[in-house]
């Protein structure tokens, strides 16, 4: 709802007034208060001259293109009368255009361009399509013909199309450089930001470059080759310095480049350095729309998970936690309002009338709610420091604790796991306590994991591709192997996060008790061997702490020393301090290969963690050099 306010005030923002209903008004005025209307001619003159300015500039370009036609050779017909309507571009005249750009910093030849390139994207054809301003189009017919009319060029060939676009996506940026001189106009807040607007010439060419960044924007719209998409959205990060200045472009880019963001993976990548890009180079507060489409984009894209999009979700989510980086203070501001909205439907569900218990109950147990608990943890992992997203840290997890308690059907054991996998990493990175012992010991409460008579099932079951089972698989052999087998794993991790905390020997007293009597109680020798094998993981775990805390001679008052007995192990030798770090390798791995899958190559980042992406560099796609 939000997005559809935002088009309708650009488009509220795109009409222009009609100068010919103004001086109809002006009239009108005249005759009925003539008094005002003298008050006028004294007082604000320009008012009443409104539109002559632009008509004048109107018939000085027309005069230029009629001369320009003449130079070139395609003004005259048989007869000697002058063409009427579009030129016909040729190859010279683009070999003619890219000399003098180079050589004679032509502003003419500039301008030329890139009204081939309007053109060439048949912007009013595209705006005809969608049924835009069709009152304005209207207007335009009878006073100039129809809309081909309004083109000032005419592409009759598939070599001198391919040529244009070749020529302006590879060399625009460099020609509106040389012409503006911007190697002497560099923003010294920046150095690497070109600024064109502190060029003397920039006035002469704004307009020029405002046109062709929109034509720009409304052609990557229309597109649908992926290459060309890619192509294209590449090129707009080199214009960027030109989008600047125009921030109703900016914003119709930004929408574009959230679209393919969402709809086209393999465009993803670049879609995704193109908000960043935006977020960066934009003036303040137009960061706050980047993180807001950003994150809506990627709620709006997981509805639904599988295996095959489950990857493509969690490289969207850290997109959104890379861009949130950029301006912690403004990412606290809009994690507070999207976390408290979690918050709410929690809270809905849990006083919910039985009436609408369901449908509150489906919310919280959705993909999207609980892709969005996920995002937000990450978030927070990601930036735990005082000056990030500190102060989130206990909601959130106060949101997650209550989710996971209120969806305590066995079916919904996916689900926890889930939640419990996020939780364990925020715990590791924040650096602080969650109880989930209780939780990932839920799945051995379950009595059928005491019978060997389980019915078996009919292939492997993926706990991180479902939220939920049907009833009929609860009792199957596949369910019982993967709900143990997940939960003791997950279970490792949680004592692996605290793996150095001086209170580890306590912490998994009554943990390894509830182990020991699965383990008595099961007739399932498999199941037997596993949780004893777990057992043993965390009584080795607690010996070495207890070995550790020993030889330090610390008491339990020296807050400091108990705080560092991982500095008293320079080895790194706990047991499952090792098994966490392998588990962050391995997934880290996995999603480099996810990436590289893409053609995407990203830098490490440091203190990476489980199911962490990289950030792009700053400094890729940068301007390129004449």
């Amino acid at each position: 709802e939000d997005e559809d306010e935002d088009e309708d005030e650009d488009e509220d923002e795109d009409e222009e007034a009609d100068p010919d209903q103004h001086k109809q008004d002006l009239e009108r005025l005249k005759i009925e208060q003539p008094e005002f209307y003298k008050y006028l001619q004294e007082n604000d003159e320009n008012l009443l001259k409104f539109g002559e300015s632009e008509e004048e500039e109107e018939e000085d370009e027309e005069e230029e293109d009629a001369e320009a036609g003449e130079e070139e050779g395609g003004g005259e017909v048989e007869g000697g009368e002058a063409e009427v309507g579009p030129r016909v571009l040729t190859t010279k005249m683009l070999n003619e255009w890219s000399k003098t750009l180079i050589s004679a910093n032509s502003y003419k030849s500039l301008r030329d361009l890139v009204r081939a390139f309007e053109s060439a994207c048949h912007l009013d054809d595209v705006e005809d399509m969608r049924g835009k301003d069709k009152a304005k189009k209207t207007a335009k017919r009878v006073k100039g013909g129809d809309a081909a009319s309004q083109l000032k060029f005419r592409i009759v060939s598939g070599q001198v199309f391919e040529r244009l676009m070749r020529m302006c996506v590879t060399k625009m940026h460099v020609y509106f450089g040389i012409y503006l001189q911007l190697k002497e106009h560099v923003d010294t807040n920046a150095p690497r930001k070109i600024n064109p607007q502190l060029s003397a010439r920039w006035k002469r060419v704004a307009l020029v470059a405002k046109g062709y960044v929109k034509a720009m924007t409304n052609f990557v719209e229309t597109l649908t080759d992926p290459s060309m998409v890619h192509l294209l959205l590449r090129h707009t990060e080199r214009m960027m310095p030109y989008v600047r200045p125009f921030p109703k472009v900016a914003r119709k880019l930004l929408k574009v480049a959230l679209k393919v963001f969402g709809a086209q993976e393999e465009n993803r990548v670049q879609a995704f350095l193109v908000v960043r890009r935006l977020a960066l180079e934009m003036p303040y507060p137009f960061i706050e729309g980047c993180f807001k489409g950003l994150y809506l984009t990627f709620v709006r894209h997981s509805k639904f998970s599988n295996v095959n999009v489950a990857a493509g979700q969690q490289f969207m989510a850290q997109c959104v936690v890379e861009l949130f980086g950029l301006d912690l203070s403004v990412a606290y501001e809009h994690a507070f309002v999207y976390i408290r909205q979690l918050a709410i439907q929690l809270r809905s569900a849990l006083t919910a009338t039985a009436q609408k218990s369901q449908e509150t109950h489906q919310v919280i147990s959705s993909w999207q709610f609980v892709n969005s608990l996920k995002l937000w943890t990450r978030m927070c992992a990601s930036y735990p420091s005082k000056d990030g997203m500190a102060a989130l840290v206990y909601p959130l997890v106060q949101v997650a604790l209550g989710t996971i308690t209120h969806l305590n059907a066995p079916k919904y054991l996916p689900l926890r796991l889930q939640v419990c996998q996020a939780l364990i990493r925020l715990q590791r990175q924040a650096d602080v306590y969650i109880p989930l012992g209780p939780h990932l010991l839920d799945a051995l409460a379950r009595n059928d994991l005491h019978s060997t008579s389980a019915k078996p099932g009919l292939a492997a079951l993926d706990f991180t591709a479902h939220l939920k089972v049907n009833k009929n698989v609860l009792s199957t052999r596949t369910y019982q192997d993967a709900a143990l087998t997940n939960s003791l794993e997950n279970l490792m991790l949680f004592a692996g996060a605290s793996s150095y905390s001086a209170g580890f020997p306590e912490l998994v007293v009554p943990i390894v008790m509830q182990l020991k009597r699965f383990a008595k109680a099961t007739q399932v020798a498999r199941f037997r061997r596993q949780v004893k094998d777990s057992v043993e993981r965390l009584e080795r775990q607690s010996a070495f702490i207890s070995r550790l805390r020993n030889s330090a001679n610390m008491s339990p008052q020296d807050e400091v020393s108990l705080n560092s007995l991982k500095d008293r192990d320079p080895h790194k030798q706990a047991p499952l301090y090792n098994l966490y770090e392998q588990s962050a390798q391995m997934a880290a791995a996995d999603l480099e290969n996810v990436l590289q899958a893409r053609n995407t190559k990203v830098p490490a980042r440091k203190h990476q963690d489980p199911d962490d992406s990289p950030s792009d560099d700053d400094d890729e796609n940068e301007e390129e050099e004449e």
